[in-house]
């Protein structure tokens, strides 16, 4: 249940941009005066700076599917926190070795996670095809209920939380705001531009720029963004949404190396 309200707000959010245009009301920088109330003439004082148009990157986001773990194949290590009002954990998947299993190569993987205080391990195809798996208590096998079972389990109490910025909905992915300058200059709906900066990090293979995105829908929900090209794609390193009335979901990558 806790992963499918996080869920709906990212589907919310897309459906949003989707559906509805932006107009930078109010672009700000860190020190203009935050009582100035958008559209006010502003009397003798000068109009503060504008940080500039909607700035997108030129690239494409990691796309993946929201009902099995084959996410994990691009990836040597991701490690990622959750926390909303009514959960907070850490999970961790990390590769661990190519295994040949009855002359299929396969890339095992473990996961881990607090929400569990346990763990799992899953071998897949380079191709994301599940071959076997095993549960906390160490019982492995093929079995395609067995499988089905395990993946669901991970995937609802874990994985669906990042996995839903990376699908696509009605074909529109959540990244296409940061990636199509016509996404944004299509919509129509009231939102307010605070901040777009960028910063450096090594999330665990070496310096990347992230770019920061802060912004919200007036009188719906705010949004912090965070994004960063990992090997040949972007992904969404935070991702932070406040509704209206408070309920606040935060997911943050502590830690990922692409494959």
């Amino acid at each position: 249940m806790k992963s499918w309200l996080a869920l709906f707000l990212v589907v919310l959010m897309v459906l949003s941009l989707a559906g509805c245009s932006f107009s930078v009301g109010d672009v700000r920088k860190p020190g203009d005066d935050p009582d100035e109330v958008p559209g006010e003439d502003p009397g003798n004082d000068p109009a503060p700076e504008d940080t500039g148009e909607w700035k997108t990157v030129d690239g494409e986001f990691y796309t993946f599917s929201d009902t099995d773990l084959c996410f994990v194949v691009a990836f040597k290590e991701l490690h990622f926190t959750y926390a909303d009002e009514f959960d907070n954990y850490t999970f961790m998947a990390q590769y661990l070795g190519e295994e040949e299993i009855e002359g299929t190569k396969t890339r095992h993987y473990r996961f881990n996670s607090t929400e569990y205080d346990g763990h799992a391990e899953f071998w897949f195809t380079e191709d994301g095809e599940l071959v076997q798996a095993a549960d906390s208590g160490g019982y492995l096998d093929k079995d395609p209920y067995f499988l089905e079972w395990l993946v669901g389990d991970w995937l609802h109490e874990c994985c669906l939380n990042f996995l839903s910025q990376h699908c696509n909905y009605d074909g529109f992915h959540y990244g296409d705001i940061y990636t199509d300058p016509s996404v944004f200059a299509t919509s129509d709906h009231d939102y307010q531009v605070r901040e777009i900066s960028t910063r450096e990090a090594d999330l665990g293979a070496g310096a990347v720029t992230i770019y920061r995105y802060d912004y919200s829908s007036v009188g719906y929900f705010d949004v912090l963004d965070e994004i960063a090209k990992i090997g040949e794609k972007y992904m969404f390193i935070s991702h932070t949404i406040t509704l209206e009335g408070g309920f606040t979901t935060k997911l943050t990558i502590t830690k990922v190396i692409p494959f």
